[in-house]
């Protein structure tokens, strides 16, 4: 009895030709250039449950340009939030803008630290 088994699978045109030209770059056939890049360890890339996950480091630059994009949604939300939804026939205008304003600023600072802090794990 064989001790190798066929294994298929559907690919893009472009997949399977970028495939074919690396077996051709490499001298190998299609079975040994995908056996050795699945039993080959990849140090950038850690398998969860399955799945294979990059573990690349973002440059810290991208990092603080997430973590502000991020505190800036929240800010804008909480602001449309409470311009939206606070009572008109209770507050002045004026009143509602600078809660918002503040609520805003306040949580869009607290969300950068605390994206910051997640994404920097």
């Amino acid at each position: 009895m064989s001790k190798t088994t066929t294994i298929s699978a559907r690919v893009p045109v472009d997949i399977a030709n970028m495939l074919k030209e690396s077996c051709n770059k490499n001298g190998v056939n299609m079975s040994k250039y995908l056996t050795h890049i699945v039993t080959t360890p990849n140090t950038n890339v850690l398998s969860s449950g399955g799945l294979l996950v990059d573990k690349t480091e973002l440059p810290s630059e991208v990092k603080t340009v997430l973590s502000a994009l991020g505190g800036a949604g929240v800010g804008l939300l909480i602001y449309k939030l409470i311009k939206t939804y606070m009572p008109k026939d209770e507050f002045e205008e004026n009143t509602i803008e600078s809660i918002a304003v503040l609520c805003a600023f306040a949580s869009g600072i607290g969300s950068v630290v605390a994206f910051d802090k997640l994404i920097r794990k």
